[in-house]
């Protein structure tokens, strides 16, 4: 796709319930080492949502995804309020520090010509 001069766009999600540090550098290793085909790179923080798969598997077995505490459904806005716990420990915000650069260094790049027509789309 890049060498057709097609814009190349990833989004990752970080805080699924189970994610480790390894997880997480493993992502940053893929962006590594395909960043000389992508463009832009978005993160996005885990969001559980009321009517999807995770949403029913964890009303039937919580216990199920470790980590993942105080989960409150906010049923009237469609919203979860939670906390990932794994999420404070210091090898995870390393990991976390270690992709968020790699995704800064990514982004701040200029855009190829052919790829500027999207600019703000991802």
């Amino acid at each position: 796709a890049h060498a057709a001069d097609i814009s190349l766009r990833a989004t990752a999600i970080l805080g699924y319930p189970g994610e480790e540090p390894d997880d997480i550098d493993a992502t940053t290793r893929f962006l590594t080492e395909h960043e000389h085909c992508l463009d832009r790179i978005r993160i996005n923080r885990f969001s559980p949502m009321l009517g999807t798969r995770f949403y029913d598997t964890y009303q039937r077995t919580p216990g199920r995804f470790p980590g993942l505490v105080q989960v409150r459904w906010h049923h009237r806005s469609g919203r979860t309020s939670y906390r990932y716990e794994p999420a404070s420990a210091r090898s995870y915000r390393r990991a976390k520090a270690r992709l968020l650069r790699k995704v800064f260094d990514i982004n701040r790049r200029p855009l190829r010509a052919r790829a500027a027509a999207f600019g703000g789309v991802m």
